[in-house]
């Protein structure tokens, strides 16, 4: 059996909106049975009107009469990640809050991100992470605690710490992506026999692989933005470094010549610094 891959979305939110596989899902990362038919679940689902300047859209959104549980996908590592995964959560929360008198949520939210990508960076890098919400004192005494929760997880960062259940979920993404023409998934377990066949490639119809192409063409262009991001703010960190040095330099009284040569700025450049420096001197 060939697997689709769970790090397109076309994919993802084919598994996901099934009633019994994001009910299982949920249980075994927290513990928390649903209560889930197929109209509680929605795709791209928006609030009207937005909360907050930003229009946002989940890419799985479901209520039951508790709770209410946003899981989003992401492939592509951007520096704000947590910003956007932050928003996105008490965004969720914030909807639950009808006026002055009613603060208190009538649901616990619960904000689960798939991450798909490597990164070197925590929580990113981490195969399981979850964010509390709770005050503490000078003295370490913690209180306060917020019920709602978000939770990262990533498929790269498998590792012993991990519950098993939740690494059956893990190594089902990670061998759809990795290894999808002889994946290794856990079939001891039905719901997993069931996830296979959904996302099985012969099952995908020629609508979803046309949307899987264009998700897939359009992933590259943001990859390709975001290296590109990456690389001018290396550009850019390196550019400040040399100035920072040529600046020392000069302040040592330095000859140009040599500050030239040792920073690889030219001449102009290293002018410019000088009178710069004359002038607030």
């Amino acid at each position: 059996m060939q697997l689709a891959p769970l790090d397109n979305s076309v994919v993802f939110k084919k598994l996901f909106r099934d009633p019994e596989i994001l009910m299982t899902f949920f249980k075994d990362l927290t513990g928390i049975q649903l209560h889930l038919k197929a109209e509680n679940i929605e795709l791209e689902k928006k609030f009207d009107p937005p909360i907050g300047l930003i229009d946002i859209a989940f890419d799985i959104f479901a209520e039951d009469p508790q709770r209410r549980v946003v899981v989003e996908i992401q492939r592509v590592y951007y520096t704000y990640l947590l910003d956007r995964f932050t928003h996105y959560h008490y965004a969720a929360i914030m909807e639950l809050q009808r006026n002055y008198q009613r603060y208190t949520p009538e649901r616990t939210v619960y904000t689960i991100a798939w991450l798909t990508m490597k990164s070197e960076e925590a929580p990113f890098n981490q195969g399981f992470s979850v964010s509390r919400h709770y005050f503490e004192s000078t003295r370490g005494v913690k209180g306060g605690e917020s019920p709602h929760r978000m939770y990262l997880i990533n498929p790269n960062y498998m590792d012993q710490t991990i519950p098993p259940d939740v690494g059956d979920w893990l190594k089902l993404a990670y061998e759809s992506i990795e290894n999808p023409t002889n994946p290794t998934v856990n079939l001891q377990r039905p719901i997993f026999v069931k996830a296979t066949n959904l996302i099985a490639s012969d099952t995908i119809t020629a609508a979803e692989r046309a949307a899987i192409m264009d998700e897939h063409e359009w992933q590259e262009k943001l990859q390709q933005n975001a290296q590109k991001e990456r690389s001018e703010g290396i550009e850019l960190g390196v550019e400040r470094e040399r100035r920072a040095v040529a600046r020392s330099m000069l302040a040592k009284n330095m000859a140009s010549e040599l500050i030239t040569e040792l920073t690889g700025l030219t001449e102009a450049e290293v002018l410019t610094l000088q009178n710069a420096q004359s002038s607030s001197a």
